[in-house]
């Protein structure tokens, strides 16, 4: 039987730390793991401890990048606890990518389900060395437009896709079936107040075959969902 998991936390407290709060029973120790993002690896690495409730400091980051976060509660017979899951922004989520990152991250189905990961802009061949793992998912956000009024408010607006990457074709449409659940008509979360989503709006979605196989035997297919959205954001 595990011990019961800890929560946690997060809180950014500048470019290249933040602080983890923790909760867990007297006497427990509670292990923090995280991940940047930015890098190209799926490992999570062993940062710190501390016994009992309190804080964790987490210092001398890469700066600005988004980090994956876990916790794990055990005692002094080496029993452990189920991990506690959270995410961390050290940069900025006012922007369009920023925020819907932040999104992708805090969504657990889409973290798990996407068991290769979320790519920026381009995929690499490899990461450290190692085969690409099914399925992953390349984001962009190539266009940004502004509106301005006569107010102190504007209408920024933008267009975002997402390209997937399964084995088979019935992985790639669950793949599309669960980023549309996360995304489709949903508000994204800025650490500004002042903005806020007005749609997110899909206006296309395809999905081919590349005519070649994965490891598994199963044909590999792309798929493709285009979004517009826009924003209200404050002079």
């Amino acid at each position: 039987m595990p011990l019961a998991s800890p929560t946690l936390i997060t809180l950014r407290l500048s470019s290249r730390a933040f602080r983890a709060t923790v909760t867990t029973q007297l006497n427990q120790i509670v292990d923090i793991y995280i991940r940047n993002t930015s890098v190209n690896s799926m490992d999570y690495t062993f940062y710190g401890s501390r016994t009992g409730s309190g804080v964790i400091d987490v210092i001398n980051l890469v700066e600005n990048s988004y980090y994956l976060v876990y916790v794990v509660a055990r005692n002094n017979a080496d029993s452990l606890s189920l991990p506690t899951f959270s995410s961390v922004d050290l940069g900025s989520s006012e922007t369009i990518q920023g925020a819907i990152k932040k999104r992708w991250y805090t969504s657990p189905e889409l973290v798990s389900f996407f068991k290769g990961g979320l790519f920026l802009n381009e995929v690499p061949e490899s990461i450290e060395g190692r085969e690409l793992i099914l399925p992953y998912v390349m984001f962009r956000n190539d266009q940004t437009e502004f509106y301005y009024t006569l107010g102190a408010s504007y209408i920024e607006t933008g267009e975002f896709s997402f390209t997937v990457f399964a084995a088979g074709a019935a992985s790639a449409e669950a793949c599309l079936d669960l980023i549309q659940n996360t995304f489709d008509f949903k508000n994204l979360s800025f650490s500004n107040a002042d903005s806020s989503t007005i749609s997110i709006i899909p206006n296309n979605r395809s999905m081919t075959s590349e005519n070649f196989r994965y490891k598994d035997g199963n044909l590999i297919f792309r798929g493709s969902l285009n979004y517009d959205i826009l924003i209200n954001r404050l002079q």
